[in-house]
Parts: structure tokens; C-alpha cells; sequence
């Protein structure tokens, strides 16, 4: 997995539609990204990857939607 660019607040659980996600790092010309799903596993409501907030797998297989990102 490359660096981290961006994370959503919080979400319920269940199904969550139109999900948007602040970006910490701006992306400046276009590029694949893959947006992947994390537990909040210790209960702060902080997104804490690597040290906690693992991503969440389902089969063995990590949760993650690839998305094509173009800029302008």
C-alpha cells in the first residue's frame, strides 16, 4: 500500500452510500487511487493506521475499491 492521502469521518455501520473523503495530501494531476475500508479497533474514534485501525478483510482479502481520480 503507498501513502495515505485522505480519510472519511467516521461511519456507521452497515451499508454507507456517497462517502466523501478529505484529502491530506492534494492530488495534483491524476492518478489510481484505492480507497480501503479500516476497523476502528480501539474505541478512540481516530483514525490511527498503522498503529491501530486495521484495515478490515472479509475472506482473507482486504476491503478496497480501486478509483480512477482525474484532475483538470
Amino acid at each position: 500500500m503507498g501513502r495515505i492521502i485522505g480519510e472519511s469521518t467516521l461511519l456507521p455501520p452497515g451499508t454507507t452510500m456517497a462517502v466523501t473523503v478529505s484529502l491530506m495530501h492534494p492530488l495534483t494531476t491524476s492518478a489510481p487511487v484505492v480507497a480501503v475500508l479500516h476497523l476502528e479497533d480501539n474505541n478512540n474514534t481516530t483514525f490511527d493506521f498503522p498503529n491501530g485501525d486495521q484495515e478490515a478483510k472479509v475472506g482473507g482479502a482486504v476491503v478496497e475499491i480501486p478509483i480512477q481520480v482525474n484532475v483538470p
